[in-house]
C-alpha cells in the first residue's frame, strides 16, 4: 500500500485500474455533478468563470492532486485538440499510472500479469499503454493515438500543458504552497498585474508567475520564436505578450459513475470493393458511422441512454491480408495509362477475383474468418453481451454483401453442382441401376439447368446453420449489386411473398437492401420475391429534417408514377366496359370504346418517380376484371399492357383490408398473395438537381457512411422501440 495523494487516499499498488479489479474502484468513487451518457468524452470547453470543485472533495489545503482532480487526455490527429477521457477512463488510467510510478520509485518489481493487465478505453475500442503514452486500437490495425496526462490548464479552452511543463509547474507549486489554504472563491485576477509575482517559473520562450495560491498567470519571452508559436498555437492563446491564465486540476472531477453501458447491440461494418487502393479505409468509415449515430442518439432518441442500452460499431477488413494471385495481375499491367490500371486493379478486379472458382474460396474464409475473430474478441472482452441476449447485425457494402450473402447460405457452384450430380446418380441408381452412366445424357439442357435451380433453393430453405458463431439479426445492405447475382443464379419470384428462397429468418431475421437512386452498381430485391413489385416504388427513406417521421411498417406501398397512371387508365376502360355491357343488355347497340388513347405510351415511359396516390386507393372493381382481362388478352395486349393489367389486379386485391394470407379462388386454387411479409428495398432521398448527373453517378456509391439519414434509418430499425422521436 502506499499514499501518492491527499489524506487517506490508499491504492494497491498491483494493477489496480484494469478491466477485472474495478471492483476495488469503490475508494475513488465520487458523486458525478453530471450524467455524462455513453462514449461522449468532454469536448467542451470550460465555462469563462472558473468554478474548482475542492470543497466537494474537502480539500481545503493545497496538497497533491487527488486522481478525481487529473484528467488524462487523446488526439486524433497531431493537429488536432486533445480530447479528454470519460472520468471511468480517466480514474482508471491513472490509477495504473501510480502503481506504475511507485514501483519504480521504490525499485520494487510489480507482478508481470499485473503491470501487462488491460485497460481498455473508448468504450473498448482501444488498449492503453502508459509505458509510451499510447493507446492501440484493439479489433482493426490501426495508428496508435498519443495521450497526455493534464494537470495544469489553461482557460477558456481547457486544453492541457504538454507533461513536461505540467511536471515543473506541479513541483514548484507544491513546493512553495504546500499546506497553505485554498481560497474560498476565486481572486479572477484581482492581484495579477497589480502586485509584484509570489513566485516564477521560467522556460525558454515563456514564463509562469504566482501571484496567490490559485492566481496564476504565463506570460511570453519571445513571441516571435519558433517554439513560442508552437505553444501559443496549442493552447490556443492570441494575445503574445498578455498573460494568460492557468488553472491547477481539471475543471470537473473525475468519477466511476462516468461510466457507458454495457454494449447491447453489435454491428458489424464491412467493406466492398477498392480496399487493397485505399487501405483502412473501413475504419474511417467505421467512424463515420459510429459519429453519426451518437450524434443522433440524443436528440431523436432520448430514451434509449436512460434505458442502459448501447450500440458500437466494428470494421471489419477482410480485403488487405488475402494473398489471391500475388503481384501476377500487376505484371501482366500495360504501362500505357498506368494510374488508371492499377487503379482498376485494385477495385474493380476484386469482382472478377470472386467470380473466379480458384480464388473465391479463399474470398469467402477471408471475410467468414474476421467475422469470427472479432465477435470472438468481443465477447471476451464484453463477457455479459451474450447473457443479457445482445443482438448482432451486419452493415455490408456493395461487393461484400454478395459475399456475406453466399456465406450466410453456403452457396457455392462448385460443391452445389457436386452435390446435385450426386444425388441424381444415387437415386437413379436406387430406381435403375443400369441406366446410371447415361443419366444425364437423357436430359436437356434447360431440365438440367431447372432440375440444379430446384436443387439450389431447396438447399437455401432448409439451410438452418452458417459459418458464423454468431446469428444475425439485422442485414444492412448498402449499394449491393447482390439482386443482379441472384437472378444471374436463376433466383425466381415466388407466389406466397415470402424470402425464404432467398434468406430464411433461420439465418437472418431482417434484410434491408439500401440504396441510392443515382448508385449504379445498386439493384432491387423486392422483385425477386413478388414479381410485381417491379412496378412498386422503394421506401424512400425519412429526411432527417423531415417532420413527421411516419413508422416503415406503416407507410403504404406506392407505385411508380407511370404505372399508377396506366392502371387507373385501365380501371377506366373496365368501368367503360361495364357500362356498356349493361348498356348492351338493355338494347343499346352503342360500340365497345377503345383503348384508351395514349396508355400505352404512358407505360412505355414509365420512370422511377413516385405516385401521389397509394396503392390500393383505386377502390375494387373485381365484378370488371374478368372481363376486361379477356378484353386485353384477345387483342394480344403488349407487354406494357400485360404488366399495367397486373399492377391492377394488385391494385384491386390490395384495397381489401381483410387480406392477410394467400388468396383463395371460387375454385380452391391458390393465387399468389400481393404483399411482401417485410419491405425490402429503401432508397435514399434524392440530392436536389443532381439526380441524373453522372458526377453524382459516380459518388454515390460511396455516400453511405457519412449519410445521416443512414445513421438515423439503422437507430430506427435496430431500437424500433425508442424513436426516432421527432
Amino acid at each position: 500500500m502506499f499514499k501518492s495523494v491527499g489524506e487517506g487516499m490508499e491504492y494497491e499498488a498491483s494493477g489496480f485500474g484494469s478491466d477485472e479489479d474495478m471492483s476495488s474502484a469503490d475508494n475513488v468513487s465520487f458523486q458525478s455533478p453530471s450524467d455524462t451518457s455513453g462514449l461522449q468524452e468532454n469536448t467542451e470547453s470550460p465555462p469563462p468563470v472558473r468554478k474548482m470543485f475542492w470543497h466537494s472533495l474537502q480539500i481545503e489545503k493545497v496538497q497533491e492532486l487527488v486522481p478525481e482532480e487529473i484528467r488524462w487526455f487523446y488526439k486524433e490527429d497531431s493537429k488536432a485538440r486533445w480530447v479528454a477521457f470519460i472520468g471511468y477512463d480517466s480514474l482508471r488510467i491513472e490509477c495504473r499510472f501510480r502503481a506504475l510510478e511507485y514501483a519504480r520509485q521504490r525499485s520494487n518489481s510489480v507482478e508481470e500479469e499485473d503491470i501487462d493487465a488491460n485497460i481498455h478505453v473508448r468504450g473498448g475500442l482501444y488498449e492503453v499503454d502508459i509505458t509510451n503514452s499510447k493507446i492501440h486500437p484493439v479489433y482493426w490495425k490501426g495508428k496508435s493515438l498519443p495521450i497526455l496526462r493534464g494537470t495544469w490548464f489553461v482557460d477558456g479552452t481547457g486544453q492541457p500543458l504538454e507533461y513536461e511543463y505540467s511536471l515543473q509547474l506541479e513541483q514548484d507549486h507544491l513546493t512553495k504552497f504546500r499546506g497553505m489554504s485554498i481560497p474560498d472563491s476565486q481572486t479572477d485576477g484581482k492581484k495579477a498585474g497589480k502586485t509584484e509575482a509570489l513566485h516564477t517559473v521560467k522556460f525558454t520562450e515563456f514564463h509562469v508567475d504566482w501571484y496567490d495560491v490559485n492566481e496564476v498567470y504565463m506570460y511570453s519571452e519571445a513571441a516571435s520564436s519558433r517554439m513560442f508559436r508552437y505553444v501559443t498555437n496549442k493552447l490556443s492563446i492570441h494575445k503574445p505578450g498578455t498573460g494568460t491564465r492557468l488553472y491547477r486540476g481539471y475543471y470537473e472531477q473525475a468519477t466511476m459513475d462516468d461510466k457507458p453501458p454495457d454494449v447491447t447491440q453489435l454491428v458489424f461494418v464491412v467493406h466492398g470493393i477498392g480496399q487493397k487502393y485505399n487501405q483502412n479505409k473501413i475504419i474511417s468509415c467505421c467512424n463515420d458511422l459510429r459519429n453519426g449515430t451518437h450524434k443522433l442518439i440524443p436528440k431523436y432518441f432520448p430514451d434509449l441512454t436512460s434505458s442502459r442500452q448501447r450500440i458500437e460499431f466494428l470494421p471489419v477488413e477482410w480485403r488487405t491480408d488475402l494473398q489471391l494471385d500475388g503481384d501476377l495481375v500487376e505484371s501482366i499491367t500495360p504501362e500505357k495509362l498506368r494510374h488508371l490500371r492499377v487503379l482498376l486493379n485494385s477495385t474493380a478486379m476484386d469482382i472478377l477475383y470472386y467470380t473466379s472458382p480458384l480464388y473465391r474460396g479463399e474470398i469467402i474464409d477471408g471475410l467468414s474468418s474476421e467475422l469470427n475473430r472479432l465477435y470472438q474478441i468481443f465477447v471476451e472482452k464484453n463477457p455479459y453481451f451474450e447473457v443479457n441476449n445482445g443482438q448482432v447485425s451486419i452493415c455490408v457494402h456493395s461487393l461484400g454483401s454478395v459475399i456475406l450473402y453466399d456465406i450466410l447460405t453456403g452457396w457455392d457452384p462448385i460443391e452445389l453442382y457436386d452435390q446435385y450430380v450426386f444425388n441424381v446418380l444415387k437415386k437413379r441408381s436406387e430406381t435403375d441401376p443400369q441406366k446410371t452412366q447415361n443419366v444425364f445424357e437423357s436430359m436437356t439442357t434447360s431440365d438440367r439447368s431447372k432440375r440444379l435451380h430446384d436443387f439450389y433453393i431447396n438447399s437455401i430453405i432448409h439451410k438452418e446453420t452458417s459459418p458464423l458463431m454468431f446469428k444475425v439479426g439485422n442485414l444492412f445492405s448498402l449499394g449491393s449489386p447482390l439482386g443482379v447475382f441472384l437472378s444471374l443464379r436463376g433466383i425466381r419470384p415466388k407466389p406466397n411473398g415470402l424470402m425464404d428462397h432467398l434468406l430464411p429468418k433461420s439465418l437472418c431475421k431482417r434484410f434491408y437492401n439500401i440504396y441510392h437512386p443515382s448508385d449504379p452498381i445498386a439493384y432491387r430485391i423486392e422483385p425477386l420475391v413478388l414479381k410485381h413489385y417491379s412496378t412498386i416504388a422503394p421506401l424512400k427513406i425519412h429526411k432527417l429534417k423531415e417532420a413527421k417521421k411516419v413508422p416503415y411498417s406503416e407507410m403504404k406501398a406506392k407505385a411508380f408514377a407511370a404505372f399508377g397512371k396506366a392502371a387507373s387508365q385501365v380501371k377506366k376502360m373496365g368501368k367503360a366496359d361495364s357500362v356498356d355491357g349493361q348498356a348492351n343488355q338493355n338494347g343499346d347497340k352503342k360500340p365497345i370504346t377503345a383503348q384508351t388513347e395514349g396508355s400505352q405510351s404512358t407505360i412505355a415511359n414509365a420512370s422511377q418517380q413516385e405516385a401521389t396516390s397509394s396503392v390500393g386507393d383505386n377502390g375494387g372493381f373485381k365484378g370488371a376484371l374478368k372481363g376486361l382481362f379477356s378484353k386485353l388478352g384477345g387483342r394480344g395486349g403488349s407487354k406494357e399492357e400485360k404488366l399495367a393489367a397486373e399492377l391492377t389486379d394488385y391494385q384491386s386485391v390490395a384495397s381489401d383490408e381483410d387480406v392477410t394470407d394467400d388468396i383463395t379462388s371460387d375454385d380452391g386454387d391458390v393465387v399468389e398473395q400481393t404483399d411482401l411479409e417485410f419491405r425490402l428495398d429503401y432508397v435514399l432521398p434524392s440530392s436536389d438537381g443532381m439526380t441524373s448527373s453522372y458526377v453524382n453517378a459516380i459518388f454515390s456509391h460511396t455516400s453511405y457512411w457519412a449519410s445521416p439519414e443512414i445513421a438515423l434509418f439503422l437507430l430506427s430499425q435496430i431500437f424500433p422501440d425508442y424513436g426516432p422521436t421527432k
